[in-house]
């Protein structure tokens, strides 16, 4: 009898846990909902499953949790992390051939970022040259000690969706400058998506969509996972104040925690709200 009683409670505290939809979102209730899913007659509810789909952890340096799927991980938000590094180099990997038409010109840039991968992509060049031009201009001069160059390893896994890879650079060029800096990263408050790009003036993050619908979507996941705040790409606020968020931002109804949308411009910005 107790065996058969333990299991019962097993498989209800795991019913309650799991929910359904995107991180266990949507909770069971004959109560009206709001547009997240969540019962606004049961908020005690919506926070246990809410909180139930994110583990909480210690602050790290080199970090950065990145809103996008992977099979690795196999979660909506991703870590971006630092595995070694800063290290003094020599000489920079050449580049590839024929980069110069798909990434910008290492110029005088001092930092080399690295990943595990044997075989990258056109994207994930990109997205490496595109971070340490990022690093580079924010910070100014290599760190004493780190010279001619300075090289960080950095574990990035890949997106499910390959789309995706032209938006996680900002988390990249993130997890390399607290790395680089020594700053802790709150990884329990913030999650980030957006790519850069290179303008006149200077490395920015690059609008992610014009759909308000999948921006919609990217910070209904970093609700249900738990974050304060949701980092998203200043170039894409227009299309963000036509979104579902931005019209019940203020509704107690619709959000039963405090949550934010962070517009970012630039790398300053997400790594300002990344160790909050």
């Amino acid at each position: 009898m107790r065996v058969l009683l333990a299991a019962v409670s097993t498989c209800a505290a795991y019913y309650l846990r799991s929910g359904s939809g995107i991180g266990g979102d949507d909770v069971n209730s004959t109560a009206t909902t709001g547009a997240l899913g969540v019962s606004v007659n049961s908020s005690a509810m919506a926070a246990a499953n809410s909180t139930a789909n994110h583990t909480f952890r210690p602050a790290k340096v080199g970090s950065c949790q990145c809103i996008y799927y992977s099979s690795y991980e196999k979660s909506k938000v991703t870590e971006v992390f630092a595995t070694g590094g800063p290290t003094t180099v020599q000489e920079a990997p050449k580049d590839p051939e024929n980069a110069q038409f798909y990434m910008p010109p290492r110029g005088d840039c001092w930092l080399i970022l690295n990943t595990a991968l044997k075989t990258k992509s056109e994207k994930d060049q990109y997205n490496l040259r595109i971070s340490e031009l990022a690093v580079c201009e924010m910070v100014g001069f290599a760190p004493s000690g780190c010279k001619p160059f300075c090289q960080i390893d950095l574990r990035v896994p890949l997106p499910y969706n390959n789309d995706e890879v032209d938006d996680i650079a900002s988390c990249i060029a993130t997890a390399a400058l607290t790395k680089l800096k020594g700053m802790e990263v709150n990884r329990d408050s913030t999650a980030v998506f957006g790519g850069l790009v290179k303008t006149k003036a200077g490395i920015r993050l690059k609008s992610y969509s014009d759909v308000p619908g999948h921006i919609d979507e990217k910070l209904k996941t970093a609700y249900v996972q738990s974050y304060k705040y949701a980092v998203i790409p200043k170039a894409d606020e227009a299309t963000y104040k036509k979104t579902k968020h931005y019209e019940k931002k203020d509704d107690p109804l619709y959000y039963d925690r405090e949550f934010h949308a962070a517009l970012c411009d630039t790398l300053g910005c997400v790594v300002d709200y990344a160790t909050r």
